[in-house]
């Protein structure tokens, strides 16, 4: 949804070069999906909002820790179109860490966005070599 308000305003999110060749490669995609669907959002999460949102929370206000945490997790994101959109999903699983006071709740949020995203890129079309 961000992502298509912001292209409506005329900022459209570009995808990292190496994701789309790694999108149009379906045997690296197959290969990586553990890692991508898996590892890395348990990773991210443990970092994100294990540490570094827990951290601020029990020593600033709830809310500098959700802004803090979603910037960082947005930055390192190295993605500069996308800045907006990786800012609002790192408030959204913040949010349901902080909520459900578990971060397993949080690394299945992530999961699940990660899958969908890819599986939405691939249905989609993003996966088709350029013409």
């Amino acid at each position: 949804i961000v992502g298509l308000i912001q292209t409506g305003l005329g900022f459209p999110v570009e995808e990292q070069a190496w994701v789309l060749r790694l999108l149009a490669d379906r045997r690296a995609l197959t290969a990586l999906l553990p890692f991508l669907v898996v590892l890395m959002p348990l990773a991210e999460e443990v970092m994100f909002r294990g540490y570094l949102f827990r951290f601020l929370s029990q020593r600033s206000w709830p809310a500098a820790a959700y802004v803090v945490s979603a910037a960082v997790f947005s930055m390192v994101h190295w993605n500069a179109s996308g800045t907006v959109q990786y800012f609002v999903v790192g408030l959204v699983f913040a949010a349901v860490c902080h909520v459900t006071r578990t971060l397993t709740a949080a690394a299945v949020a992530h999961a699940t966005y990660n899958g969908l995203v890819i599986l939405i890129a691939l249905v989609g079309g993003a996966a088709a070599p350029p013409s």
